[in-house]
Parts: C-alpha cells; sequence; structure tokens
C-alpha cells in the first residue's frame, strides 16, 4: 500500500489531483476541497456562535427584567453571582447589577 493510500505522507501531486464532481460542481483538487470546507466550517461555527448568544441574550433579558421586579430574587441573584464570579474582568462586567 503507498503512503497517499494510507495517509501517512502527502504529496504535492495530491494536494492538486483532481477530485470527483458532485452533482453540479466542478472538479476541484484536494486542495480547493479543503479550503472550501474550512470555510463552510467557519461558517457554521459563526451560526452556532450566533445562535447561543441570541438565546443567552433573550434568557438575560428575561432574567433581568424579572429581578427588576422582585428584590428578594436580585438579593439572592446578587449574592450566587458574588460567590461565583471572581476575576476582576467578569465583576466588571457584572457590576450594575451588583448595585
Amino acid at each position: 500500500m503507498s503512503e497517499a493510500m494510507t495517509g501517512d505522507a502527502i504529496t504535492v501531486s495530491d494536494a492538486t489531483a483532481k477530485v470527483p464532481a458532485k452533482r453540479g460542481r466542478k472538479s476541484e483538487t484536494a486542495q480547493q476541497r479543503f479550503e472550501r470546507l474550512e470555510r463552510e466550517l467557519r461558517t457554521a461555527r459563526q451560526a452556532i456562535r450566533d445562535t447561543e448568544r441570541r438565546k443567552f441574550q433573550a434568557v438575560g433579558e428575561d432574567v433581568l427584567a424579572e429581578l427588576a421586579e422582585d428584590e428578594a430574587l436580585k438579593s439572592r441573584v446578587v449574592e450566587i453571582l458574588r460567590r461565583r464570579i471572581t476575576t476582576a474582568s467578569g465583576r466588571a462586567d457584572i457590576a450594575t447589577l451588583l448595585v
């Protein structure tokens, strides 16, 4: 079995060899396919981060609205945050909540 088949070494000819085209797509080299898949992965990861950010923002807004209405809950949350968030930058991020 050759090195190219075992995955032990990739040569320049391997990277420039044409990969068979999928339906509706032109042939691409292994390097081009790698770069395309890498872009698609970055795009997918960004979409996941954006979704998570929106989810946390929505939850945060609802929690803050509830804290504004319930002083006992706010005191408990502030106590938890003081105990759990110990870094200076983390404390700075939530400073307005700790007042």
